[in-house]
């Protein structure tokens, strides 16, 4: 909780304790009855597409598509909720930087439906 609530830019060692919470986090339910695919969500959620995510370096296809919509959610969520390093920002601002800013690491189609689904759009064409 120290370094998750850290004020300032963490160090290249806070960095790396960051980095194994998805891997902790398999592992305090390893002895749950959860899909396997929900192990994934949880292990996986840091990948980015083009493979410089993390635990594992995943990319494209090769990350489950529900691992990548979390992954959208969960960065939304990071932008646009008060942390103490950062002021949460609008949602306007937080699609802009996800959009000008991390598109190498989104699945954009998965994005695009996010967007879709924030603004009220009827996916469905009904």
């Amino acid at each position: 909780l120290e370094i998750l609530n850290k004020p300032g830019p963490l160090t290249p060692e806070e960095r790396d304790v960051m980095n194994l919470h998805s891997v902790h986090g398999v592992s305090l339910c390893a002895n749950l009855s959860l899909p396997h695919l929900t192990l994934n969500c949880i292990l996986f959620h840091h990948e980015k597409i083009d493979g410089s995510g993390y635990p594992s370096r995943l990319s494209g296809e090769d990350i489950p598509l529900p691992v990548r919509v979390i992954t959208v959610t969960d960065i939304y969520d990071a932008l646009s909720t008060h942390r103490p390093y950062a002021p949460a920002r609008t949602a306007f601002e937080a699609l802009t930087f996800m959009r000008s800013r991390m598109a190498d690491g989104l699945d954009m189609e998965v994005f695009k439906r996010f967007v879709e689904l924030l603004s009220g759009a009827d996916l469905l064409g009904k």
